[in-house]
């Protein structure tokens, strides 16, 4: 149990903290930082019922207004998440090596897929669209994506930190992108 006084988990803070089970996330806890969960072998995240801060929802670690999935745990056994329609950000690290999810449905009301966002996670099919208009260093790095459909725009910052979203996809032949009509460049790169 962590204690009342912590008010933040700081990045990485919990990082491969292998031997740890379950984490109940204190009340007074109203900040969490990008992966800081990450390889924690957790199948759902638990909260106190005082924390007004985030919500769990299903196992999943929300924002309180349910608007950043801030993130999922490594161990939840679904083979698909859908995502709710009132998340507009996805967190830094928010399914980094999660180990069964194989699609996440990402909804239009998406507009920012923050840096590792799915980073070594099992995901395998991903479709983003038009909406999204920050897309994080490594957000897919390291996934074994067989499927990827890209909704470009000319307002879409793509962060290339860390040798861009897509770092060591291992097949990225199959996947499509859709360009829209007309542009010619995209990032300063042309078609």
């Amino acid at each position: 149990t962590l204690p009342y006084s912590i008010t933040a988990i700081e990045d990485e803070a919990f990082d491969y903290a292998k031997s740890i089970e379950k984490l109940i996330i204190p009340e007074n806890v109203s900040e969490i930082g990008s992966k800081a969960f990450a390889n924690c072998p957790f199948s759902n995240f638990k909260l106190s019922e005082d924390n007004p801060y985030f919500e769990s929802v299903d196992g999943v670690l929300y924002t309180e207004d349910m608007t950043t999935l801030v993130a999922y745990p490594m161990l939840k056994s679904d083979e698909i998440y859908d995502i709710p329609d009132t998340v507009t950000t996805i967190h830094g690290g928010a399914f980094y090596c999660s180990e069964y999810v194989l699609y996440v449905d990402i909804p239009e009301s998406v507009t920012r897929i923050e840096e590792s966002a799915f980073e070594s996670s099992s995901i395998t099919s991903a479709v983003i669209s038009e909406s999204v208009e920050y897309l994080g260093g490594h957000a897919f790095a390291w996934c074994d994506i067989l499927s990827l459909t890209l909704y470009p725009v000319e307002e879409m910052e793509i962060m290339y930190t860390y040798n861009g979203p897509f770092y060591g996809c291992s097949d990225l032949e199959h996947c499509t992108y859709i360009i829209p009509d007309g542009t010619t460049e995209f990032n300063g790169v042309p078609y």
